[in-house]
């Protein structure tokens, strides 16, 4: 846990900010003001060392603590808080926190959908990575992985599906997980195409023109 006080002349606001803990994909904060002040709000914002703000932040707390989440593993994060109170802001505090390392053997899955996933894994130090799906046909063939993670395309729904990662060199399992993919979305009655009506056929056409044609040839007959 992590204290840090903020400058002295810069005036009332928040005065101590913590850590209080953290996992591969979040951060949780929490802050104490300077005695005898109160804020109605709070502004929480993150963002990477040097990067812009994480997507979704900053939000307005009216508590004394937050979690920031959707954060990526092992990377170092700047969290800033800035009180307010009716529209005038008091003396914010900016510190650096860091998200975990996935632990050793395990594979982060996230955005699990009927027909895509995101997976992540620790750098284990290999040339490149191999993925085993089971079972087969499960998810769209991968050739090999040079990075630490990897979107796939699921091809079953609804399916416990078991990933295992491997050395792709010497084929050693490195990490392996279960997870079980999104049902597929099912279209109601009421959203199913209707048919346009049917057009009058061309022999229908054909008809009325040979009935007009010998209706004239009629006539013509007559006045002769």
């Amino acid at each position: 846990m992590a204290l840090y006080e903020h400058d002295e002349q810069s005036g009332q606001g928040v005065k101590f900010l913590f850590s209080s803990g953290a996992t591969p994909t979040a951060i949780s904060v929490f802050w104490v003001n300077d005695a005898g002040t109160s804020w109605s709000h709070y502004t929480v914002n993150i963002a990477p060392s040097s990067g812009l703000s994480v997507n979704g932040y900053p939000v307005n707390t009216t508590e004394m603590q937050f979690t920031f989440t959707g954060l990526r593993p092992n990377t170092m994060y700047t969290v800033a808080v800035t009180p307010w109170d009716t529209g005038v802001n008091g003396s914010g505090m900016m510190e650096d926190f860091s998200t975990d390392e996935i632990p050793v053997g395990e594979i982060l899955v996230s955005d699990v959908t009927s027909d895509s996933a995101f997976l992540q894994w620790k750098d284990y130090s290999v040339v490149y990575y191999s993925l085993m799906m089971s079972p087969n046909g499960s998810v769209e063939t991968l050739g090999g992985i040079f990075e630490t993670e990897v979107g796939i395309t699921i091809l079953m729904p609804d399916t416990l599906i078991t990933v295992t990662l491997a050395n792709g060199v010497s084929r050693e399992v490195l990490a392996s997980v279960n997870f079980t993919s999104g049902a597929a979305e099912t279209t109601s009655e009421s959203d199913t195409d209707i048919p346009p009506p049917k057009r009058n056929s061309g022999s229908s056409q054909f008809h009325l023109w040979a009935y007009l044609t010998s209706l004239l040839v009629s006539i013509a007959s007559l006045l002769l």
